[in-house]
């Protein structure tokens, strides 16, 4: 490898030092990364949750604790769990996309657009 270039993967593609290569290998068996299905199911999840976050009595931190301990309960035990925070980020995610799809959808001559679990998400929101 030249100086000044390093190899970012396996197959020995050079990129300029300290770029990031767009290529990804998928997680090791022991490492979690998030399915359609399981996806899927931190939706239907929250939606059992979700008239908590409205109650004052209700903290958020417990509240995602209890959306957490559901969502590991249905994984196989063999399975990499997500953490908390995890749980939340994704949640995060997907709000934001949804968002920013139904903004985009609320501007006049906008073409329609839909983002990944635009039906789920729907259901769970109330649009």
């Amino acid at each position: 490898v030249p100086h000044g270039l390093q190899s970012d993967s396996p197959t020995g593609s050079i990129s300029p030092a300290g770029s990031v290569s767009s290529w990804q290998s998928p997680p090791p068996a022991n490492e979690f990364s998030w399915t359609v299905q399981l996806t899927r199911q931190l939706i239907f999840t929250y939606q059992d949750h979700h008239h908590k976050f409205q109650d004052v009595n209700f903290k958020k931190k417990v509240i995602w604790s209890n959306i957490h301990q559901d969502l590991v309960s249905h994984m196989h035990a063999t399975d990499p769990k997500p953490t908390q925070g995890q749980v939340e980020n994704k949640w995060k995610t997907l709000l934001a996309a949804y968002k920013r799809t139904r903004d985009h959808n609320s501007i006049s001559g906008n073409s329609k657009k839909e983002c990944a679990f635009q039906s789920e998400l729907d259901t769970v929101l109330g649009d």
